[in-house]
């Protein structure tokens, strides 16, 4: 989770698109991607402070439960693009609509 939040304040300063209340636009998802890719993500699962995380998303089973428990599986999720950018955009309406400052992210 720690890594998904320092991706988002990277994307954060970027500030290009405005996130709507549906969640990210592609261009943003765009940005997370670049970052992570840059930093080795693939979409294999991994150990990521003291969770398993999967995928290019680094997507864990808590932030998958957390937002919709889409497709078969967490991990299945996690390493299907499609199915993993569904779970990122509810995590970002979500915590827009929290008042977190999501809405101002990418």
């Amino acid at each position: 989770m720690n890594m998904m939040l320092s991706v988002l304040a990277i994307c954060l300063a970027l500030a290009v698109v405005r996130v709507e209340s549906a969640g990210p636009s592609e261009n943003c998802l765009s940005c997370i991607r670049q970052v992570l890719q840059h930093e080795g993500a693939s979409d294999s699962c991994h150990r990521e402070y003291n969770y398993d995380a999967c995928g290019l998303y680094h997507i864990n089973a808590h932030l998958w439960m957390s937002n919709g428990k889409k497709g078969l599986g967490w991990r299945e999720c996690a390493k299907d693009l499609a199915c993993a950018e569904k779970v990122i955009k509810r995590f970002f309406a979500t915590n827009a609509q929290k008042g977190l400052g999501m809405e101002r992210m990418c």
